[in-house]
């Protein structure tokens, strides 16, 4: 199921895709690299010293170069595999077959954390996900007790390696491994293994403190030692706290008068749960079957909180309802997200059926055994049909910025058809991005996909944000975002829809282009320079 899901999703994308925002650096770095080993320096000094990047991005970037279809195919692989070993976990952890396939068959396709799934730079997220699923699943095994002492300790090993190589490849499953032992309590495992938990701690904590990029700490200039530091994060609890009902909001086919209308409903089934177990009047196999929903709910909730501690005293670019490449701050929160949906839509379903089915020993009892299976699966399908056409649309936009992007470079190479070493190009005339934080190009974007299409290494400029950004000064360009160029034969003012460009060789001419073309952005940039780093 998950595998047709995907290919209902993202069959286009993979045909179609393109490289977004630092994609192009990332592609051009390897392009012009001099040395494998070079390339990896380069890399490891750019990508927050997490060594397991740094290797995914060296090893996909020489095997893939520009063929941005293979690093999609690659990155179905990493979806899949980190939903398939997560539903082979809460297996483990004793949920029914349906409710642990709904949970990664509804995130694969949630539509609040699409570039986890479409932006090529971010697909390690994937990787570092099914890992620590699997690193869990391991672990939890290991204890089986039927299994003899050298596959425990094999098991182990696994565990800790696959615990490594989420930690060092991106931070984002570091609070779920770090609270393990709730996992091993839930999975039935006693005594409690505390040297197990231990040890997960510890190397999540070397990993952290070893490899952990400058935006996933408190911001140093309001650390920890200083008491606005504290204030800061609070107001940022405050802001996910709202962040996380907007995304709730957006993520259910439904939105109530009041923005809180949606946790209410959450809150209203999930107590009437609790209240229905805590009165004890339940046959032993529907009170499993509503302890089933109430711990879907509770562990979604406890998930997204993990999810977003580790944001919370970070960068303040990172916020959950960021749109399109700002929503990687989901990637883990969004399996808290579906528990919680799909989880309150199961307890509702099923203390309908409390409600409604008649004594067990009733002829009736047959009717409503399959009623509440049947109502799920449909609740499921429907919910995952609605979350594809969500999701289906961001590929559209993607897909549009490919094709922006590939019109852009073909009109700058006719425009421009002598351009060696030391060009630099000013452009305008197109829409900077498709959507918010969804870009054609941003200034660094354009630089590499230029040097990349022409092969040369010392290609300059960018597209320009307004026509008062861009001075003619008496030693050249200068533009804050695409940079400064000298005045020179090989430096462009390029217009795409007049399919003009004109050689700026002189402070005179350049005031005359920027006059006569005038600038015509289609959407503004939000930031100078390439996108945030991941």
């Amino acid at each position: 199921m998950l595998a047709v899901l995907m290919a209902v999703a993202y069959a286009r994308y993979a045909r179609d895709a393109g490289f977004i925002a630092d994609d192009w650096a990332t592609v051009a770095r390897a392009h012009f690299a001099d040395s494998t080993w070079q390339l990896l320096q380069d890399v490891f000094d750019d990508a927050g010293k997490r060594p397991g990047l740094v290797l995914y991005s060296v090893l996909t970037t020489r095997a893939f170069g520009m063929h941005g279809g293979a690093y999609v195919l690659l990155g179905m692989v990493w979806i899949g595999l980190s939903g398939l070993t997560l539903y082979a976990l809460l297996r483990r952890l004793g949920l029914s077959a349906i409710t642990a396939l709904a949970i990664p068959f509804l995130a694969v396709v949630f539509p609040a954390c699409t570039s986890l799934h479409l932006w090529l730079a971010n697909y390690y997220g994937n990787l570092s996900l099914a890992a620590a699923f699997g690193g869990l699943l391991a672990a939890v095994a290991a204890f089986d007790a039927g299994r003899g002492r050298r596959g425990r300790i094999g098991l182990h090993a696994l565990a800790s390696t696959l615990f490594v190589i989420s930690a060092v490849t991106y931070e984002v499953a570091d609070a779920l491994i770090g609270l393990s032992i709730v996992v091993y309590a839930i999975a039935g495992i006693r005594p409690l293994p505390w040297k197990r938990w231990a040890a997960d701690v510890a190397i999540v904590g070397f990993c952290a403190w070893a490899f952990t990029t400058n935006h996933l700490v408190t911001d140093r200039q309001a650390g920890l030692n200083n008491p606005r530091g504290f204030d800061v994060i609070r107001d940022r609890a405050q802001m996910f706290l709202d962040q996380t009902v907007t995304v709730f909001n957006r993520t259910v086919p439904f939105e109530g008068p009041h923005t809180w209308l949606v946790p209410l409903v959450i809150a209203l089934v999930l107590g009437t749960g609790v209240g229905a177990l805590r009165a004890g009047r339940l046959a032993g196999a529907r009170q499993a079957r509503l302890r089933e929903g109430v711990a879907v709910v509770l562990g979604g909730i406890v998930l997204l909180a993990l999810a977003y501690a580790v944001f919370v005293p970070a960068d303040d670019f990172y916020a959950p309802a960021s749109p399109n490449l700002g929503d990687r701050v989901n990637a883990l929160a969004m399996f808290g997200y579906v528990a919680v949906i799909y989880g309150t839509a199961l307890l509702a379903v099923r203390l309908v059926g409390v409600l409604l089915r008649p004594d067990v020993q009733t002829p009736r009892a047959g009717a409503y055994a399959w009623a509440v299976p049947a109502v799920l699966v449909a609740v499921l399908l429907g919910l995952g049909a609605w979350y594809t056409a969500r999701t289906r649309n961001e590929v559209d936009l993607y897909v549009q910025s490919a094709r922006i992007q590939r019109d852009v470079l073909a009109g700058i190479t006719q425009d421009v058809p002598d351009h060696p070493d030391g060009t630099a190009i000013y452009t305008w005339d197109y829409p900077v991005e498709v959507a918010p934080q969804l870009p054609v190009f941003y200034a660094n974007d354009l630089r590499s996909a230029l040097q990349l299409k022409w092969n040369q290494r010392a290609i300059t400029g960018g597209p320009v944000r307004d026509l008062n950004a861009l001075q003619c000064t008496a030693h050249g360009i200068a533009e804050p975002v695409a940079g400064p160029a000298p005045y020179g034969p090989h430096t462009y003012f390029v217009s795409i829809n007049d399919g003009r460009a004109v050689p700026i060789t002189s402070q005179a001419r350049c005031e005359r282009a920027r006059t006569k073309l005038g600038l015509r952005p289609v959407y503004p940039m939000d930031r100078q320079g390439g996108s945030e780093g991941a």
